[in-house]
């Protein structure tokens, strides 16, 4: 069960719809895709991608490396209101 971490205990969204975004994300697929499969709004994908990466990035900030967290979805928000 997931429901006891801080980005699920406020959120709208149920489990088992959490469960379809990360599968998203890990899956890579495009915001419109998890949309569709998670039935939330593409802008609501964003802002709970972004939720997940700065919870990532919280907790590994320490370590060497990067991680990108917004650059392709702002890209991607981008060009699905354009269409």
């Amino acid at each position: 069960m997931i429901k006891s971490t801080p980005i699920i205990q406020s959120s709208k969204i149920t489990e088992a719809q959490w469960k379809e975004l990360l599968r998203g994300m890990i899956q890579n697929l495009k915001l419109r895709e998890i949309a569709e499969n998670v039935d939330i709004s593409i802008t609501s994908v964003w802002y709970n991608k972004h939720k997940v990466c700065s919870a990532l990035l919280e907790i590994y900030k320490e370590q060497d490396g990067t991680v990108n967290t917004s650059y392709h979805f702002l890209e991607e928000i981008s060009h699905s209101k354009s269409s």
